[in-house]
C-alpha cells in the first residue's frame, strides 16, 4: 500500500476498494455528522465508531458511490475496526501532511490540547 494524495487501496470480501480522503470527502464527513473537521478528527482519534464509519464512507464515495454508510460499516466489519482506523488515518495523513500550524490535522491537534 502506497498512499498518494490521500488515496489508498484495501481488499475486503474478495474485492479491491480505493479509499480517498481528499477535500470533498472531508466536506462530506462534515455534512454527514454536522460537525466541524477538527471535532470529527478529535472524535476519530478517541476511537468513535460512528465517526470512523462516516470517514470510511466519505473516503469510498469517489470510487465507490454505491456504498452506503451502512455498507461502509459492513466493510469495516470485514477488515476489522482497527484496520479501518489505520486506513482512515493513513489516508488523512497522506492527503494533508502535518505541517506546523496548517491543515486539518494541525487544527484537530490544537482543538485537542488543554491549556
Amino acid at each position: 500500500m502506497s498512499p498518494l494524495n490521500g488515496e489508498i487501496t484495501f481488499d475486503a470480501g474478495g474485492r479491491s476498494y480505493r479509499l480517498v480522503l481528499g477535500f470533498n470527502a472531508l466536506c462530506a464527513a462534515e455534512v454527514q455528522t454536522g460537525k466541524r473537521w477538527s471535532d470529527i478528527m478529535a472524535d476519530a482519534q478517541s476511537g468513535s465508531p460512528s465517526v470512523i464509519r462516516v470517514l470510511f464512507w466519505a473516503g469510498l464515495r469517489k470510487h465507490h458511490p454505491e456504498v452506503t454508510v451502512d455498507g461502509a460499516g459492513d466493510l469495516i466489519d470485514a477488515v476489522g475496526m482497527g484496520r479501518a482506523g489505520e486506513l482512515v488515518a493513513t489516508a488523512v495523513t497522506s492527503a494533508f501532511p502535518p505541517t506546523e500550524g496548517a491543515g486539518p490535522l494541525a487544527a484537530s491537534r490544537k482543538a485537542g490540547k488543554r491549556s
